[in-house]
């Protein structure tokens, strides 16, 4: 059975910037552990910070989940970072992302 995972803080959710959105969680807590689909907060995720992608290049990767190998390698074998990210960025018009 594959599972989910939970998403991490990473070093940049403490960039005075973003350090809010984590007022109410600790520094080493895990974000998510549970979950309506297979169990956590990140499942078939494979979303990732990438500028060739699009991401702008001032983004801020906030929180990574990494999923287990067998959860992707049958349907992307060339893939390397297996998981998610979140980030955050600031956009035109004082908007974020």
């Amino acid at each position: 059975m594959v599972a989910g995972a939970p998403y991490r803080r990473t070093s940049a959710s403490f960039d005075p910037r973003v350090a809010h959105l984590f007022d109410s969680i600790g520094a080493n807590e895990m974000i998510g552990e549970k979950g309506a689909f297979l169990g956590a907060a990140a499942s078939f995720e494979v979303d990732f910070a990438n500028e060739l992608s699009g991401t702008p290049p001032h983004a801020l990767v906030i929180a990574t989940a990494r999923m287990p190998e067998n959860c992707f390698y049958a349907l992307y074998p060339t893939l390397q970072a297996l998981g998610s990210e979140r980030s955050y960025a600031s956009a035109c018009g004082h908007g974020v992302l």
